[in-house]
């Protein structure tokens, strides 16, 4: 498990930690109320650790529909228990949500 919400984490920061070796055990990521949008979600998609997730927060981190796609895409349903993606700034389309939710079913809040 990894906590670092509330961080002010942009999207160079995101890519960094994305491209970490130390993280390949990690099952819970907690990166809420960061502003990286969706650059950062995209970089975040490119974690080969991203698939191995029960838990991804991602609440009030500025992602749109582009950013959830990309992690949609690089996310595991099988292992995945609970994503985050609410937004008090951020809106996303219902078409987003409906195929989010076609894919990982109940385990997604947005």
């Amino acid at each position: 498990r990894l906590d670092l919400s509330k961080n002010q984490l942009g999207p160079l920061a995101v890519k960094r930690l994305a491209a970490s070796p130390h993280l390949a055990g990690l099952t819970v990521l907690n990166l809420s109320d960061n502003p990286f949008g969706d650059a950062g979600a995209v970089e975040l998609a490119k974690a080969p650790w991203l698939k191995n997730l029960a838990g991804l927060d991602l609440s009030h981190c500025d992602i749109t529909a582009r950013g959830a796609f990309a992690l949609a895409e690089a996310l595991a349903p099988q292992h995945l228990v609970r994503a985050d993606l609410n937004s008090a700034r951020v809106t996303v389309s219902y078409e987003t949500q409906k195929a989010l939710a076609a894919k990982f079913g109940p385990a997604v809040y947005i």
